[in-house]
């Protein structure tokens, strides 16, 4: 002081610097995934760097094809993001719940995760395809398949291919067929050992047949495994 006494004790801040940009990573709805009923978007997120100062918070936002945003009731043009929930640590893990009836059946989604530190770093907003953007469709319409051949409750001399098609509107991913011997003992046909089994489930006597992608819509299926030409 001016009198020339000194302080002998003293105060002391110890600080660290975190100029490192946190990231996040969505782990549902997977990229171009289609969900019917999603209600939980999930992720993890990360704080990079040899002093990090951790996550404070990750926010999401949701985008519907038209560019309007979920603020956690309904779409609207104003911008908003919602607030995630710590559900782990080590690493940083999140989730957002989700009422299922903010998504229409056919329409695509955008979400991006969006990473805080508690230094104040913020992620960048990203586009979809990557770790903190993906895109998902909402798909609650039913696939729909037939029989093309053997026509229903016509008589044949023999049938050596049964073929049919599969569609649906968002895309077909795979089709099913079950093929059973009604009389005169009620057996399926058993695709792993290519023999008539009253043993099997209807469940288990489904199999993939050979098939061909007409469009991403609409698919033509047949199978030339079996060989009908006894009486029954």
């Amino acid at each position: 002081d001016n009198i020339g006494n000194e302080e002998t004790s003293f105060d002391a801040r110890y600080f660290k610097i975190d100029q490192n940009t946190p990231s996040s990573f969505i782990t549902q709805p997977i990229h171009n995934g289609r969900y019917d009923y999603l209600d939980k978007i999930t992720g993890t997120a990360l704080d990079p760097g040899t002093v990090p100062s951790g996550i404070k918070e990750v926010r999401i936002i949701i985008k519907d094809e038209t560019g309007k945003y979920y603020n956690g009731s309904v779409f609207t043009l104003s911008f908003a993001s919602l607030t995630a929930t710590q559900i782990g640590s080590s690493p940083y893990k999140w989730e957002l719940s989700i009422d299922t009836n903010a998504w229409s059946d056919g329409k695509t989604y955008t979400i991006i995760s969006v990473a805080y530190d508690d230094a104040g770093n913020k992620e960048a907003v990203d586009t979809p395809e990557t770790d903190s953007a993906h895109n998902f469709v909402c798909d609650r319409t039913d696939p729909s398949s037939g029989v093309d051949f053997p026509a229903h409750t016509v008589h044949y001399s023999e049938v050596t291919e049964i073929s049919g098609t599969a569609t649906d509107s968002l895309g077909v991913s795979n089709i099913k067929i079950s093929i059973y011997k009604k009389s005169p003992y009620g057996q399926f046909w058993n695709h792993n050992t290519l023999i008539w089994d009253d043993n099997i489930s209807d469940s288990e006597s489904f199999f993939t047949p050979n098939y061909t992608v007409i469009t991403s819509t609409y698919w033509v299926w047949t199978t030339t495994e079996v060989v009908l030409n006894d009486n029954w």
